[in-house]
């Protein structure tokens, strides 16, 4: 899963976890805002001012708690030099975001659904990946 050793032609580790950190981010901030989107629709009784205030409030609550532990992780492996795997990161996002998911199911069903749409797109884009790039296993 880690590796110590550089090989010519691979790129730097430095370049892998700055790109890492940021789809890491992103991919995190799109689930945070999508559940944040959907917090007022469950109160849907509160003003446009308190909706605006609501999402934005609980969207930074949620990113926080999907990206703070990617981030420790990460830059744990920076100072070990190391790299982990796509693979590795892939369940580390989705373990991070486990609190959010119970969070949301508490919320009520629309935040659930909102909340697993990141999930679906990445599982979704991920496995086109994999069939696109997989190498042929045999001569012909």
């Amino acid at each position: 899963m880690f590796e110590n050793e550089l090989s010519p032609g691979q790129p730097m580790p430095g370049l892998k976890s700055l790109f890492m950190i940021l789809l890491f981010i992103c991919l995190s901030g799109a689930r945070a805002f999508l559940v944040g989107i959907s917090i007022p629709v469950v109160d849907s009784g509160a003003g446009a001012f308190a909706m605006m205030g609501n999402i934005i409030i609980y969207s930074i609550l949620a990113l926080f708690a999907q990206v703070v532990p990617g981030i420790l992780h990460r830059v744990f492996v920076w100072v070990r030099q190391s790299q982990a795997s796509t693979a590795f990161y892939l369940h580390l996002y989705f373990w991070g975001g486990l609190p959010l998911h119970v969070i949301s199911f508490l919320l009520g069903p629309e935040a659930a659904v909102f909340s697993f749409l990141p999930d679906l797109l990445l599982i979704t884009v991920y496995k086109i990946g994999l069939s696109l790039f997989a190498q042929p296993s045999g001569d012909g």
